[in-house]
C-alpha cells in the first residue's frame, strides 16, 4: 500500500513539475517575443517603420474590403491580392481604397511595390506567431515571373556630375534661400548620394569640422538602422560653411524650411520641400522635372562613380549600402562606356 501511495505521489510530483516547467517556458517565450518586438521597434529607423506600417495597413485594408469578414491569410488570399494588384483591383474595391486614402491613385500597382508590401506583411504575420504564406513556393514563383517579365526600372534620371555642375553654376541671386539650396544639393550629392530623409533629418551637431576644413557627418538611424559616418569635402564642405554662417550654430536640424521671401521657419525641411527644390533647379537649367526626383541625387552619385571607375568598396562606404545588388544597377550603367572589353572586336 505504501509503495502504491509513494508511486502515486511521485507521478503527481512529476506531472506538477512538468506543468510548472511548461508554464514557466510559456511565460519566458512570451517575454522573449515581447522583448523581440520592443527591440525591433526601438532600433528600426523611423522611415523603415513608416514604410512597414503603411504596407501592412494597405494589405489589411484590401483584405477587409475584399472579404468583408475575418479570414485566415492563406496562400490563396495572397495570390488573389497579387493578381488583383497587378492587373487592377475591381472597380468597387478600388473606389473604397481610394476614398479611404489607402490607395493614392487608380490603376495597377508596380511589381516592386507588390513584392515589398507582401514581404513586410509576411514579417508582420511571423512576428505575431502566424504562418507566413508569402514564403510558399507558388507565391514566390508568381512574384518571380512577374518581376522577370514586367519589372520596369526606375524612370527617374540620375543627377550626374555634369547636371549638378549646371545646377550649381546657374546664375541665381546670392540670397539666403539659394545659399541653403546650394548647400542641400552639394551635401546630398557630395557626401555619397544621401537618401531624402537623411538630408532632411541631418542636424547641425552631426557635423564635425576637421583640421583640413572638411567635415565628418554622422547620419542617425539610416535605412540600415545604424549610425553611419561619412566625409563631406570640397565644394560640399564650403557650401555647408556658407549655410552655417546664415543658419547659426543653434543645435537642431541643419536645413530649415524658408518662406518665399527667404525668411527662416522654425521647422525642418520636408521631403516634399526637397522635391520642390530639385524640380525648381532642374527646370531652371532647361530639363524636365518630371524625370528627376530626390532619388536622382543618390543614383547620380553612384552613376558618376561608375563612370570614373571608382572602387566599388569605396563607393559603398560613402553610400552606406549593405549589399551590392541595388547599388550595382547604377554603377554598371555609369561604367558601361569605360569597359575595357568594349574594343575587343577591333
Amino acid at each position: 500500500m505504501f509503495v502504491k501511495i509513494y508511486l502515486k505521489l511521485n507521478i503527481y510530483s512529476l506531472v506538477m513539475s512538468t506543468l510548472q516547467k511548461t508554464e514557466s517556458k510559456n511565460i519566458q517565450t512570451t517575454v522573449s517575443k515581447n522583448r523581440l518586438k520592443e527591440i525591433i521597434r526601438t532600433y528600426t529607423s523611423p522611415n523603415t517603420k513608416r514604410g512597414f506600417n503603411s504596407d501592412v495597413k494597405n494589405f489589411l485594408a484590401w483584405a477587409q474590403v475584399t472579404y468583408l469578414q475575418e479570414i485566415e491569410f492563406t496562400q490563396e488570399v495572397i495570390i488573389n491580392y497579387i493578381i488583383q494588384a497587378f492587373e487592377g483591383f475591381p472597380k468597387d474595391i478600388e473606389q473604397i481604397l481610394l476614398e479611404r486614402g489607402v490607395k493614392r491613385q487608380p490603376g495597377p500597382i508596380k511589381v516592386t511595390t507588390i513584392e515589398k508590401r507582401l514581404r513586410n506583411f509576411g514579417i508582420f504575420l511571423e512576428l505575431n506567431g502566424r504562418p507566413n504564406p508569402v514564403k510558399t513556393p507558388e507565391v514566390r514563383m508568381l512574384i518571380r515571373r512577374l518581376r522577370q517579365n514586367f519589372h520596369v526600372g526606375r524612370k527617374k534620371n540620375p543627377i550626374t556630375r555634369e547636371i549638378l555642375d549646371q545646377i550649381i553654376e546657374h546664375k541665381f541671386k546670392p540670397n539666403e534661400k539659394n545659399i541653403r539650396d546650394r548647400a542641400i544639393l552639394l551635401f546630398g550629392w557630395g557626401s555619397g548620394g544621401r537618401r531624402s530623409h537623411e538630408i532632411c533629418d541631418v542636424k547641425y551637431e552631426n557635423f564635425e569640422l576637421q583640421p583640413n576644413g572638411n567635415y565628418i557627418c554622422t547620419l542617425e538611424k539610416t535605412k540600415t538602422g545604424r549610425n553611419m559616418r561619412v566625409p563631406v569635402g570640397g565644394r560640399a564642405a564650403k557650401a555647408i560653411k556658407d549655410w552655417i554662417a546664415i543658419r547659426g550654430t543653434k543645435p537642431g536640424y541643419m536645413f530649415f524650411q524658408m518662406t518665399c521671401n527667404g525668411e527662416l521657419k522654425d521647422r525642418k525641411l520636408t521631403q516634399d520641400g526637397l522635391r520642390n527644390i530639385i524640380n525648381k533647379r532642374i527646370a531652371a537649367i532647361g530639363l524636365d522635372p518630371e524625370y528627376y526626383s530626390p532619388i536622382s541625387i543618390r543614383s547620380g552619385f553612384i552613376t558618376e562613380a561608375g563612370r570614373q571607375n571608382m572602387p566599388v568598396t569605396e563607393v559603398m562606404q560613402m553610400t552606406t549600402h549593405k549589399t551590392m545588388r541595388e547599388m550595382m544597377e547604377y554603377y554598371r550603367h555609369g561604367s558601361m562606356n569605360n569597359n575595357v572589353c568594349v574594343n575587343l572586336v577591333g
